[in-house]
């Protein structure tokens, strides 16, 4: 998880908070082996709103990643839930559903577990 805090609403120029979750195959990025990953990104953004994207890629680890293909959705909203609700009408190209779900799951909890932080 990368955080960054922020009081306040973002101004131009200052940090903003950013939530990460990223599901997919343990052992993939081990050489000779394939790799498939959805990693989330929930951030907030200027305007107070949020947004929130998916990546999902796949390949094969060959003591690099040598990246096969690439998926990519993006979600809006006025809080982390509507942007989580947003991102997975238009998250119809990701192929794995399960991984999607583990990402924006791992995301919202880093999120909840700050907001309910003192």
């Amino acid at each position: 998880m990368m955080t960054r805090f922020l009081c306040g609403a973002p101004r131009r120029g200052d940090a903003v908070k950013e939530y990460e979750g990223e599901a997919g195959t343990s052992y993939g990025h081990v050489a000779g082996h394939q790799y498939h990953d959805v990693d989330v990104l929930l951030r907030q953004s200027r305007g107070g709103g949020w947004r929130m994207t998916a990546t999902e890629t796949w390949g094969s680890a060959q003591g690099y990643d040598e990246e096969h293909g690439r998926h990519e959705a993006v979600g809006h909203g006025d809080t982390p839930v509507e942007a989580a609700r947003d991102l997975r009408g238009n998250a119809t190209a990701i192929e794995d559903r399960g991984y999607l779900e583990s990402a924006i799951s791992e995301a919202l909890d880093a999120w909840e577990t700050d907001t309910e932080s003192p």
